[in-house]
């Protein structure tokens, strides 16, 4: 288990900030909340991993 220099609920909530944009841009730009809804979450994931992976390890 890898040691995080933030806690869980940080890395969390800057992916759901992370993600925030990309949802509302589809989502207004295709006119479906749903697609929006998907891209924003798709997006939560991958930045969550993202963060997790560039972590410097000691």
């Amino acid at each position: 288990m890898a040691i995080s220099p933030r806690p869980v609920p940080a890395d969390v909530a800057l992916a759901i900030v992370a993600a925030t944009v990309p949802d509302v841009t589809v989502g207004v730009l295709l006119d479906d909340r749903m697609a929006g809804i998907a891209v924003g979450a798709c997006t939560a994931v991958v930045f969550r991993f993202v963060l997790r992976t560039i972590i410097t390890r000691k």
